[in-house]
Formats: C-alpha cells, structure tokens, sequence
C-alpha cells in the first residue's frame, strides 16, 4: 500500500479506497497502513465533505470484530462480482448500457486502462472469494487514479486521469443511489460517499489549483 509520506495526498487516499473497495473494509487498518491517521487528517483538509471522510476511515480502523464481520458481509453482498444466473450487483447495475453489461462505457474504462499500459486481473479475487469480473468495478477505477497519479507527470496522463475522474464523478452519485434504493449497510455507503468527496475535491483542485494550494493546511 502506497505511503502519505511518499507520494500526493489524493494519491494515497486513491489507494487506500482501491483497497478497501477491492480487499473488503479490513484493509482499511493501521496494520497495512501505519500512517493512517495522518493520512485521514490530511486527507479531510482537501476533501469536500471532511467529517464523512473523517468518520468513516476512523470508524473502520478503530471497528471491533464484530464490526468488520458485519461491514464485510455487507461489503461483500454489494461489491461482489455477480454469481452466474443471480442478479447483478449494485456496483454493475449502474454500468448497464441497453440493458447490457459490457456495454461502451466499460470499454471507455478499458481504453484508459490500455493506454496507461495497466491490466486489471480477471484472475483477482475480491472479498469472499469471488472474481472482480470487469474493469469497470469500482476498486480498479480508483486503483487506476491511485497508479496513474503516482506517475512522472504528462499532458496525456493528466488527461487520462481526468477522464476517469469524470467518468467516476458521473457514476458514483448513481452508485449511492442504487445502494440506497437496496436498503443496503451503512459501510458501503460511507464508502461511495468518501470516493464521491475526495473524486470532486480532486477535480477541483485540477480546475483551480490555486484556491486548493491556497487553503489551510491545519485546523
């Protein structure tokens, strides 16, 4: 896992998502990650929406066993690849173009993917055992911003990054909706809602990085 130490602050934060999208709520830990409460303060100076960044990290790194147990099986019944012949889940429900998964926009997250020179594992299993099926999950977007931002710096790639942001800008606000619609767990919600924050902070600093550059760095 990437360091706050090392690299950009947007950067590790992408990580750490990618992770716990990817790998389940306990990735999220201070075991994998031992400067997780720098991370989660620096991290709520940029985001749009601090005290959800704040909360939920905090709530996963400090959760009991008991906690975790429940946020993954939660975890696991909205961010799990879809078993053959049952529904799809929330996280490709939203993706459906006609109807149909594997429709234009998940070869849009592909195109990147490629250009990037990056390759999501159809070989990867996520939470519970099961195989991140497409490109287009979530985690792998958010790993792909992580990778590609941790990158020597090029026109191309600035605006490889910003089309998946924008890509995700679009998509994460339909995730929550499809989540809520599901009466689904607090956690994975938090989750989409933390992406959400730092995917439009991010996107704005890219806009004005002035005003961003600008503000407080300590409360």
């Amino acid at each position: 896992m990437l360091t706050a130490q090392a690299i950009d602050v947007f950067t590790a934060s992408y990580d750490l998502l990618a992770h716990a999208f990817l790998d389940g709520p306990a990735a999220v830990s201070r075991d994998s990650l031992p400067e997780l409460d720098s991370l989660i303060e620096a991290t709520a100076r940029v985001c749009e929406d601090r005290d959800v960044w704040i909360s939920t990290i905090t709530k996963l790194a400090a959760a009991t066993a008991t906690e975790r147990a429940r946020a993954a099986a939660d975890h696991i019944a909205c961010f799990g690849p879809p078993v053959p012949a049952r529904h799809v889940p929330s996280y490709a429900s939203v993706y459906l173009d006609d109807g149909l998964l594997w429709g234009r926009s998940t070869f849009d997250v592909l195109a990147l993917l490629d250009a990037e020179e990056l390759s999501w594992d159809r070989r990867r299993r996520g939470p519970g055992g099961s195989l991140i099926q497409a490109p287009d999950h979530v985690g792998v977007e958010l790993a792909f911003v992580a990778v590609a931002s941790g990158r020597p710096a090029s026109p191309e790639r600035a605006r490889r990054v910003e089309a998946m942001l924008a890509h995700l800008v679009a998509w994460l606000p339909r995730l929550a909706a499809a989540l809520e619609a599901k009466h689904t767990g607090e956690m994975p919600r938090l989750l989409v809602s933390c992406a959400l924050s730092l995917v439009e902070a991010d996107l704005r600093r890219r806009e004005n990085p002035r005003e961003v550059a600008d503000e407080p760095t300590s409360d």
